[in-house]
């Protein structure tokens, strides 16, 4: 993710997808930041990736999640966020379970 966005090269690529193409496919929306303020956490990447994956008939699982970075923007990530990348990602196999897949 670029600019709390998705990168300039994979955004024409959700454009030209035909609608509805991931209809009911289960779908979990993620990036890395650097810690901001609670404003600007409202328009991370992750939840503008999970509006364009619900858009395209995305089903999803688990609401977006943002995995702080140190301020360089690059890493590495802040102590306890790999631990809390596991549970979000527990979760996800817990509810992709629960649908009998």
């Amino acid at each position: 993710t670029h600019k709390m966005n998705l990168p300039e090269a994979v955004r024409p690529v959700f454009e030209n997808l035909p609608r509805r193409i991931l209809r009911g496919v289960p779908t979990a929306a993620f990036d890395t930041s650097y810690e901001m303020s609670a404003f600007l956490a409202r328009f991370t990447a992750a939840k503008r990736l999970d509006r364009k994956l619900r858009k395209l008939g995305g089903k999803r699982l688990v609401d977006p999640e943002t995995f702080l970075v140190h301020r360089n923007h690059e890493g590495p990530l802040y102590d306890g966020e790999i631990e809390r990348a596991r549970h979000w990602a527990e979760s996800i196999l817990v509810q992709f379970d629960g649908r009998g897949r």
